[in-house]
């Protein structure tokens, strides 16, 4: 697209993805019901009560703590299955939990959950106002370095919880407005989720992406910046299928907000200049994109893969890029905080990595080769801290004592067999005396590695279970002395690799992250 008509197409994509009008309560929408409606229509709310999926205008409900189910809405276009992580409805089960801030409580909650119908201008071919539209792009910048289409291809619908009286979702009053210390103020959501829930979102299929690379659009309200957020595409081989699509999401403890399926379409120079040792990449990297699980860190018409203003070498991957991929990707419910407790009360609460606090000035370490990585990885703390919970990343352990994180850092093909290791649960081999010898005859270990990599001595003992497993699952693959890109292809069968322990070779590429990452949600089943 040509810039002039980039800027021309630039006011259509605020009304597009906005209210229908500047009055958008409840009583302006047309109440339907399983009964009288097929498909959803911009206008429409379809009210459920959350216990027991059935329509209702009342939030009354002598059961309570009943755990949740499944609900399904305007001709099951739109489906929210609470079950999906609490596996077998184990005690408690999924709930509604309600926040009251006069009694600083939390109890258990029956809310009606209101589904309401949002219009879109009906034009194909939309584009980001500005930069802040989108939480992974910097503010304040020129709207033609990110070009990226916007398609949508369902309705935008905002899922909020209700209460009688409340069916007002233009000022989002399902937050509590708490004056903290400071008088800024703040906003503390009334519902939320026990446990994370799955979402289903139907959608045309005429009009995505032929290879299926969706992605689905949140905000948690009207002045939010859009997040790209991680989704596979549900197979199915209903006559329904050949029309509509379907797409699974994570619909989070906090999920209430707007959501919508769209094509978010775009090109990128890294993989069209001549001689681009990234062009192999191109399929993993866009995929990952389209679902929020990367991010565009150049402009201009650059992805950020290669240095384009120097010799076209390759950018490294951050330990906190690389953890916030990781958790994304994975769904990992976020950390609310950078903080943990090894007490069961307050008594010791410490933050969980020593270099990062959650202060403005902890954001700013995400730096590396001249790239001010936090402005494309929001809350980039919080997602290092659920990577440490979950066994991803264990921090580094500095002679202060003190657990470091050190978010720059550049991974190594080292650790990223760790990381990739764990995070499949990859059955990884026990490390015995004769393997950290460099033992060929009696190290096991040792000696598959040896077959498979020239420079088999110079990986580090404890990481030669891990590489062995990575390399044993086809993770990751050998470099060529001919080539240093992941992916390249083989000279010839008996062609020596090294694995990278030394020089540039050793450090992790974004361009060869992308088909890790793509290949471990891909076995994982999630995208």
């Amino acid at each position: 697209m040509k810039p002039r008509n980039l800027l021309a197409a630039i006011a259509l994509f605020v009304a597009a993805f906005s209210l229908a009008g500047s009055e958008c309560a409840g009583d302006n929408y047309t109440q339907v019901t399983a009964k009288n409606v097929s498909d959803p229509l911009p206008g429409q709310v379809y009210y459920i009560n959350s216990k027991n999926s059935q329509e209702s205008t009342s939030s009354s409900n002598t059961n309570e703590n009943k755990p949740l189910s499944k609900i399904t809405a305007f001709n099951k276009f739109i489906e929210i299955d609470y079950t999906r992580d609490n596996p077998g409805n184990s005690n408690p089960g999924n709930h509604y939990l309600y926040y009251d801030t006069g009694e600083d409580s939390v109890t258990y909650a029956s809310p009606v959950i209101g589904i309401f119908v949002r219009d879109t201008i009906n034009n194909p071919s939309l584009l980001p106002s500005n930069n802040s539209e989108f939480s992974q792009l910097p503010s304040g910048s020129d709207p033609g370095e990110y070009n990226w289409i916007v398609k949508p291809l369902s309705f935008v619908y905002t899922i909020i919880p209700l209460d009688d009286d409340d069916i007002d979702i233009e000022d989002d009053e399902y937050y509590y407005d708490i004056d903290d210390e400071n008088g800024t103020g703040s906003r503390v959501r009334r519902y939320n989720l026990y446990w994370p829930a799955t979402l289903k979102l139907k959608y045309n299929k005429f009009m995505s992406d032929p290879n299926g690379a969706v992605s689905v659009l949140y905000r948690r309200n009207d002045s939010a910046a859009w997040e790209i957020l991680p989704g596979s595409v549900i197979k199915t081989t209903s006559q329904l299928s050949k029309n509509l699509g379907e797409v699974e999401v994570t619909f989070a403890k906090d999920g209430f907000g707007t959501y919508c399926v769209a094509n978010i379409d775009a090109d990128f120079l890294d993989f069209h200049i001549a001689g681009s040792p990234v062009k192999w990449s191109q399929q993993y990297v866009m995929a990952l994109w389209a679902k929020g699980i990367m991010s565009q860190t150049g402009s201009n018409g650059y992805f950020g893969l290669l240095k384009a203003f120097g010799d076209n070498s390759e950018y490294r991957i951050t330990r906190g890029e690389f953890a916030w991929m990781l958790v994304k990707g994975m769904r990992l419910p976020i950390e609310n905080s950078v903080q943990s407790t090894i007490f069961s009360g307050d008594e010791d609460i410490y933050d969980t990595f020593a270099d990062i606090d959650g202060s403005d000035s902890s954001f700013e370490q995400l730096t590396a080769e001249s790239v001010d990585y936090y402005d494309y990885y929001p809350k980039w703390p919080l997602y290092t801290v659920t990577a440490a919970k979950y066994g991803l990343f264990n921090g580094i352990r500095h002679a202060d004592s003190d657990l470091y994180f050190e978010p720059s850092a550049l991974i190594t093909r080292e650790q990223a067999a760790a990381l990739i290791a764990r995070a499949a649960k990859l059955k990884v081999d026990k490390l015995e005396e004769a393997d950290a010898n460099y033992d060929l005859k009696n190290g096991k270990i040792y000696a598959a590695l040896t077959k498979l990599y020239a420079d088999a001595d110079k990986i580090s003992p404890w990481a030669m279970p891990y590489v062995l497993a990575v390399s044993k699952a086809k993770y990751m693959e050998g470099i060529p002395d001919s080539a240093s890109a992941l992916g390249a292809p083989k000279a010839s069968s008996k062609t020596k690799y090294n694995f990278g322990t030394s020089g540039d070779e050793q450090y992790i590429t974004r361009a060869q992250a992308s088909k890790i990452t793509y290949k471990l949600l891909e076995d994982l089943k999630l995208i």
